[in-house]
């Protein structure tokens, strides 16, 4: 009985959705996505390594709930060994949900305590962005738009004599 009323239900729904033209167009994107290959619920995480104290944490995909661990554990990983910056490139990243605040949000906890200077960079009105400024979390990260920039940044500053003028 309850199998025949959710069936009924659902196709009720589709044909709703079919007359309104929406149906046939979720249909054709999700087709169209895996096509190029694209796997709900699949997470890439690179860690790159270019300097002695500085890790590249490159990630792509979507940050959810079933994802979120596996960003997490790469994360804690790198931050244990403690370089002088981490730099977590989330520019490929196209869904960043409530799980992916959380662990940036424990991630940059953890870095404060271990003295890692931790930098993000993410596109100009992505998805990460709009996450982070919806979690009112757009101040708690340093954040750029290329690695180049964050680690132009987050380079360790040499120490100098002052400079002086003479008149």
């Amino acid at each position: 009985m309850l199998i025949s009323a959710a069936s009924r239900t659902l196709r009720n729904k589709s044909a709703c959705l079919g007359r309104l033209g929406i149906w046939s167009q979720c249909r054709r994107r999700q087709r169209a996505a895996w096509r190029l290959g694209s796997v709900k619920g699949m997470l890439s995480v690179r860690v790159d390594r270019p300097a002695e104290d500085l890790v590249v944490i490159a990630v792509a995909g979507e940050i959810d709930s079933v994802t979120a661990p596996k960003l997490s554990t790469s994360l804690h990983r790198e931050l244990e060994r403690q370089p002088a910056v981490l730099i977590l490139d989330l520019t490929a990243v196209s869904f960043l949900g409530v799980a992916g605040l959380h662990v940036l949000g424990c991630a940059l906890d953890r870095s404060k305590t271990l003295s890692v200077a931790l930098s993000v960079v993410h596109g100009e009105d992505s998805p990460v962005q709009s996450a982070l400024r919806a979690a009112a979390m757009t101040g708690d990260f340093p954040t750029f738009r290329t690695v180049t920039q964050a680690r132009t940044s987050s380079a360790p500053m040499t120490t100098t004599a002052p400079m002086t003028t003479t008149r």
